[in-house]
């Protein structure tokens, strides 16, 4: 059982009327976002905020604490929403924080240039990388 009333009391100091990020100064997780263990439980502060704000039902909604100003310790309430792991991932390509979306290279180390890659359903594909699949395909298939 979660108590409020004092975990309004820790969070008091940053509710803070502004478009500003608020910072968390405390504990963060091993991906930099703010935590607190209570009751033998880490809890992510900002589905505390959210909570608290009466835009998540419970700690074990399974909604995610999405921020629109892509700072992991900014626990503002007007930063943050209750969104799922799609939209959540939408966020970051769109803001340029996406690890796949930031590569430049293929797994194979081609460059990710305007002739060598290919679009295909929203996802790159290296051009060098399927001309040596189809190869190796062909002359399997020749093999035969």
């Amino acid at each position: 059982m979660l108590l409020i009333e004092p975990i309004k009391i820790l969070l008091k100091p940053y509710d803070l009327d502004t478009d500003e990020c608020i910072v968390w100064n405390g504990t963060l997780n091993g991906a930099g976002y703010p935590y607190l263990h209570t009751y033998k439980r880490s809890i992510l502060v900002t589905r505390l905020v959210l909570l608290l704000d009466g835009r998540l039902v419970s700690l074990d909604d399974e909604r995610l604490a999405c921020h629109t100003c892509n700072n992991p310790r900014c626990i503002n309430k007007r930063h943050l929403y209750a969104g799922n792991k799609s939209s959540n991932s939408f966020d970051t390509v769109k803001a340029g924080t996406h690890y796949v979306a930031n590569r430049t290279k293929c797994g194979r180390g081609h460059e990710y240039t305007p002739e060598n890659t290919r679009l295909y359903r929203g996802v790159r594909y290296c051009k060098s990388c399927h001309s040596l699949y189809m190869r190796r395909h062909r002359s399997k298939a020749n093999a035969r």
